[in-house]
């Protein structure tokens, strides 16, 4: 049991894999909220969705990204996005500009 526990707690990627993945993910998640920002408004995207689409997009396998260190990237991105646009009733345009995001460069 403390083997199992054990390994489950043990570090499946570097910290300069998460940083990599990172720079990569999170603009993409921001590409993907902001361009379903209604959906995400109305609570109508899924971590499912975001996951499929950064698996597509990367090419790395959706299993992937249920490692916790991943999982984690992703979770932040998108609660970073939540809890400054107070879930998407913040106007797209203003969210947008608070995280760096144009749509004329996605």
């Amino acid at each position: 049991m403390l083997l199992a526990l054990a390994r489950r707690s043990q570090k499946l990627m570097s910290d300069a894999d998460v940083e990599k993945f990172k720079a990569v993910a999170v603009p993409l998640i921001y590409s993907f909220l902001f361009s379903k920002y209604d959906d995400f408004a109305a609570s109508k995207l899924t971590f499912r969705d975001m996951k499929t689409f950064i698996s597509q997009k990367m090419g790395i396998p959706y299993d992937q990204l249920r490692t916790d260190e991943l999982s984690a990237v992703i979770e932040d991105a998108v609660d970073a996005v939540t809890n400054t646009c107070d879930a998407g009733k913040t106007p797209r345009e203003e969210c947008a500009v608070k995280f760096g995001y144009s749509s004329q460069g996605a």
